[in-house]
């Protein structure tokens, strides 16, 4: 009991345990798994990240959705908004997103499609 997250390192109060070994969320043990975005995801986005999002009583950015999970890599795609009270206004655009920690996340914007 209160191991330290394998991941991380903070304490463990009600975690998930594997093989690999205790994790503070799934998404400690998912970057642990796989710490970085699989080829495919590199290869459908651009660098870009979509930086650190903020907001202050309910106005910044914002990221919302969970879209098309990678199996390889776990990661989802979201949608970056600027907004008001909490409430999406300015669609900012899309990015691959894979959680880090529960509190930290890297991102890479994708572009539209051209189409054909």
């Amino acid at each position: 009991m209160f191991e330290k997250c394998g991941n991380c390192g903070s304490r463990v109060i009600k975690g998930v345990t594997d093989d690999r070994g205790t994790f503070c969320s799934s998404a400690c043990r998912s970057w642990f798994a796989y710490p970085d975005f699989c080829d495919r995801c590199k290869l459908a986005s651009t660098e870009k990240s979509s930086g650190g999002t903020a907001t202050l009583n309910g106005i910044g950015t914002m990221l919302y959705g969970s879209g098309d999970p990678c199996p390889v890599c776990s990661s989802v795609i979201k949608r970056l908004f600027f907004t008001l009270l909490y409430i999406p206004i300015i669609p900012l655009g899309k990015y691959r997103v894979k959680a880090v920690t529960p509190q930290r996340f890297l991102s890479r914007k994708i572009e539209k499609q051209a189409m054909g």
